[in-house]
C-alpha cells in the first residue's frame, strides 16, 4: 500500500511509533541497525560506515570520495526497501530520497525539550539532567549538520514532509489510529501503482549511476541521475566534456531505449564563474576605495585642514621637507615585522639629518591585520624613541587590532563592530586640533576573534 518514511528529533519516541505502526499495519520496520546491516553487507566497511552515518563531516570529508560510496551505498539499500513496498524506514535521510514517490508519506515527530530529556535519560541510562541536555544537543546538532552536508537540507525546511507531528500533544496510540486510517483510506491501488513505477525509475537512476562512478570510475563528481519514462538527464561536475560523452555511450551500451540529456558542468563553466567572482570581488574593492576617500575627507574636516594638501604631503617626494615646517605631525601607518615600515625609517632618517625640533607635536595611529592590537606596543615605542632622541613632544597613539576589517567597514562610524574604534578616532582628532595630549590607547574591533581569524 504505502512508504512511510519518519525523521525525528533525537528523543522524541519517532521509533517507537513507528514500530506501533508498521504493526499495525502489517508492514516491515526498517531503522538504523537494518540500515547499516544492508549497507555492511554490500561491501562498505564498517569504519567507514560509522565515520559517515549520521555524522558531523569534517572539512575535509567534503571532498573524500569515501563519503560520494557511502551516499551511493545508502541510496542503494533505501532504494531497496522501498521496492518491497509496505515498509517504514526511519532516518538516515530516507524521506528526501524518495521524495515524489506517490504511495511515500514522509513524517516528522518533535517534541518539547522536557519529554524529550526525559526519554534520553530512560534509554541512553544518564541520570545527570546537564549530560542529557548535552547528549541533546549534540545529537541536534550531528543530525543536521548530516542533512546539511550530504543533501543540503535544513530540518527547519519542511518542504520535503508531509506533517510535523507533536507526540508531547498527541498520546502515541492515538497518533498511530490517526495515520493507520489516514493511509487506509487515501493510498488507492492505483497510487500505489504509481509509486511502484516512480520507485523503479529511482532504482534504475541508481544503477546507472553505479554503472558509470563504481564501475567505469568516470571522474564526475556529484553525479545525479534522473529518469523519467525513457527520458533519462544527467547532472554533475567534470573536468572536460569527453567524460560526458563516455557516459552517455555506456548508458547507450548497458541501457538501451532511453533518450540521455546530459546537464553536467564542465571546468571551463566554472573558470568563466571564476571570472564573474573575480569581477566582484574588484567591483567591492572599489566601492571600499570609496568610502575610505569619503573617511579621509570627512577626518580632514574635522582636523581643519584641506584634504587636497593632505594627498600632496603623503605622495609627495618632499614630506620630509614639509614636515619641517609643520608643527603638528600626525604619523598613520601599519606594523611591519614588529616595527617600523621601511618608509617610515627612511622619513626619519631624513628628519634627523635637518636635526632637532623642539616642541614639534607628534600622534601616531597605527594598525595591524591580527587581531590584538597590544602586538603594536614596539611599534609605538620605538616612536616614542625617537621623538624624545628629536625633542618633539609626544602627544599620543591609538593602536588598531585587525586593521584590514575595520578599514572596511570604517564609514559606519559608532556603528559595531567598529564603533569603538570610530570613537577614539574621533577624540583623537578633537585632540590635534585642541593641542592636547590623547595618551595610548589600544583598541580592537567589537567582533569574536575565533570568527576573525577563520575569515
Amino acid at each position: 500500500m504505502a512508504i512511510l518514511t519518519f525523521t525525528r528529533q533525537p528523543g522524541s519516541i519517532g521509533d517507537e511509533i513507528g514500530m506501533m505502526i508498521a504493526r499495525r499495519l502489517g508492514y516491515t520496520f526498517f531503522d538504523r541497525k537494518e540500515i547499516e546491516k544492508r549497507i555492511i553487507e554490500k561491501g562498505f566497511p564498517l569504519d567507514k560506515f560509522r565515520k559517515y552515518d549520521e555524522r558531523k563531516p569534517r572539512f575535509f570529508d567534503n571532498f573524500d570520495r569515501d563519503r560520494d560510496e557511502y551516499l551511493n551505498y545508502l541510496q542503494k539499500v533505501i532504494y531497496e526497501m522501498a521496492k518491497q513496498n509496505n515498509c517504514v524506514i526511519v532516518g538516515r535521510g530516507a524521506f528526501l530520497f524518495l521524495s515524489g514517490v506517490e504511495n511515500h508519506v514522509a513524517l516528522r515527530f518533535v517534541s518539547s525539550d522536557k519529554d524529550r530529556l526525559a526519554h534520553i535519560k530512560e534509554t541512553q541510562n544518564i541520570t545527570d539532567d546537564k549530560q542529557a541536555q548535552k547528549w541533546m544537543e549534540d545529537a541536534d546538532k550531528r543530525q543536521a549538520s548530516f542533512y546539511k552536508s550530504y543533501f543540503k537540507y535544513s530540518l527547519l525546511d519542511h518542504n520535503a514532509i508531509h506533517a510535523t507531528v507533536n507526540t508531547s500533544l498527541v498520546p502515541p496510540e492515538m497518533l498511530t489510529d490517526m495515520l493507520v486510517a489516514g493511509i487506509k483510506n487515501n493510498v488507492t491501488p492505483e497510487i500505489e501503482k504509481i509509486g511502484e513505477s516512480r520507485v523503479d525509475e529511482l532504482i534504475l537512476a541508481q544503477e546507472v549511476t553505479t554503472k558509470i562512478v563504481t564501475e567505469h570510475k568516470l571522474p564526475i563528481d556529484e553525479l545525479w541521475v534522473r529518469v523519467d519514462g525513457k527520458t533519462m538527464q544527467l547532472y554533475g561536475l567534470t573536468a572536460s566534456s569527453a567524460t560526458v560523452e563516455r557516459a552517455i555511450t555506456i548508458i547507450n551500451t548497458d541501457f538501451p531505449g532511453y533518450d540521455v540529456h546530459s546537464f553536467v558542468r564542465c571546468v571551463q563553466d566554472f573558470r568563466n564563474s571564476g571570472r564573474q567572482i573575480l569581477s566582484d570581488k574588484f567591483h567591492k574593492l572599489s566601492e571600499i576605495s570609496d568610502k575610505a576617500s569619503e573617511f579621509n575627507e570627512k577626518m580632514s574636516e574635522k582636523l581643519k585642514v584641506d584634504h587636497q594638501e593632505l594627498v600632496m604631503v603623503y605622495e609627495g617626494n618632499n614630506l620630509a621637507e614639509k614636515l619641517l615646517e609643520a608643527e603638528t605631525m600626525i604619523l598613520a601607518m601599519p606594523l611591519y615585522v614588529d616595527g617600523l615600515p621601511s618608509n617610515v625609517i627612511r622619513l626619519f632618517d631624513e628628519l634627523k639629518k635637518a636635526g632637532r625640533q623642539k616642541g614639534k607635536k607628534v600622534y601616531v595611529i597605527s594598525n595591524l591585520g591580527l587581531y590584538e592590537s597590544h602586538q603594536l606596543v614596539n611599534q609605538i615605542r620605538a616612536i616614542k624613541y625617537f621623538c624624545r632622541i628629536m625633542e618633539y613632544d609626544f602627544m599620543g597613539s591609538l593602536a588598531i587590532g585587525a586593521g584590514e576589517m575595520a578599514g572596511v567597514v570604517i564609514k559606519k562610524v559608532s556603528i559595531w563592530p567598529v564603533g569603538k574604534i570610530c570613537r577614539q578616532l574621533d577624540r583623537m582628532a578633537s585632540c590635534i586640533n585642541e593641542k592636547k595630549t590623547y595618551g595610548e590607547s589600544y583598541v580592537n574591533v567589537t567582533f569574536p576573534r575565533s570568527l576573525y581569524i577563520r575569515i
